[in-house]
């Protein structure tokens, strides 16, 4: 297992330029040549020579026309990312609009600049950030990666000592002569509850560890085909537990679907374990407000004392000790996805009895 390493901003910064108009890049290529040699600008004015010398060269940063030839500029990028996965790339046009820079970096563009508004310094200071910022992006992903692997291993190497506890155990309480002891026959059992619940807890911290915390890959996700899936790998859960749930129909959002999947399950999943002796009812609603979407989750279960409901999203906060099992860290799963997407989340008290969950998302 490799560890990350922190990449170098160097003192030449190849520049690869695509657009089709000659005299935009004779006016893009005086802007970086005045007054240093820093930039070295390679161009093209069309698509497939650009993506072969992506192949072979590792350029610093694109500078892409929105419209190539008549074809998308942000499709272009997306071709050099899959070359070029941390290539800063900045879009240039004279024909775009506000909604069109918004999808542009939504697809993974840096920047977006009209050449219009194109200044000599302010455009290499639009450049240099670019490619710090994909610095710093490739480092976090990097180390973040790191962690993964060692919590992936850690995990591992600490579940089979404790699987082979537990199937020892196991064993003893099978034999006759420990059947027949009712002293040696509660201690063995003990360890085996504890190797069981040891082997619970690695398998949370590992999930609370793994994917979460760096920086999430977006693309559309339908809410409600991730709550449909939360609920279906609760299915068993649900079923003895007796739940209704009701699911309204969901807006879309951009962010990771098995990160969201995730939170909504340990969120049904806190619900149903919480629940009254009645059973569990849960309804999941949501709207778009502004350029956020707000979603709540609400049960009628035991309800949570206003007191607690800032600390229940720290990690081993157990409110109940070990009346409900478990190690404590749904929530803070929770806790740790919603700011990976750069979102927030809270709870209510519902109006008669029981918890709301809401949840505040960026729209993009």
């Amino acid at each position: 297992m490799k560890r990350p390493t922190q990449s170098l901003f160097h003192e030449t910064v190849t520049v690869l330029l695509l657009d089709d108009d000659m005299v935009d890049r004779r006016l893009i290529r005086r802007l970086l040549k005045h007054p240093s040699d820093k930039y070295r600008v390679v161009e093209f004015d069309k698509i497939e020579p650009a993506l072969e010398a992506a192949k072979k060269t590792p350029f610093d940063c694109a500078i892409v026309d929105y419209n190539i030839g008549g074809q998308d500029g942000i499709a272009v990028v997306r071709s050099l990312h899959k070359i070029l996965p941390y290539l800063p790339a900045i879009m240039v046009t004279g024909q775009g609009d506000e909604k069109v820079a918004r999808q542009a970096l939504l697809q993974g563009l840096n920047d977006y600049v009209r050449k219009d508004d194109l200044e000599g310094n302010t455009f290499k200071q639009t450049i240099d950030s670019a490619i710090q910022k994909r610095q710093l992006q490739k480092t976090i992903e990097d180390q973040h990666r790191y962690l993964s692997e060692f919590s992936h291993i850690l995990t591992r190497d600490i579940s089979a000592p404790v699987d082979q506890i537990t199937t020892l155990a196991q064993s003893l309480l099978d034999d006759a002569a420990i059947q027949n002891d009712p002293q040696n026959k509660q201690i063995v059992g003990q360890i085996q509850q504890a190797g069981a619940y040891l082997n619970d807890l690695i398998r949370a911290l590992h999930g609370y560890n793994s994917g979460i915390g760096g920086i999430v890959s977006k693309t559309k996700v339908n809410l409600t085909d991730a709550v449909d899936s939360a609920i279906s790998n609760l299915n068993p859960m649900i079923l003895v537990a007796g739940g209704d749930i009701q699911v309204a129909t969901l807006p879309e959002v951009f962010g990771s679907a098995p990160l969201l999947t995730q939170l909504f399950q340990n969120l049904i999943e806190n619900s149903v374990k919480f629940r009254s002796e009645a059973g569990v009812s849960i309804q999941i609603t949501g709207s778009v407000r502004e350029n956020s979407v707000v979603l709540s989750v609400a049960d009628d279960g035991i309800g949570i004392e206003e007191a607690d409901r800032a600390r229940i999203f720290r990690p081993f906060c157990r409110l109940h000790g070990n009346r409900f099992g478990g190690p404590g860290l749904g929530l803070a799963t929770c806790q740790r996805i919603v700011d990976a997407h750069g979102g927030r989340i809270w709870c209510e008290p519902n109006s008669v009895r029981g918890t709301i969950f809401m949840l505040e998302l960026p729209l993009y």
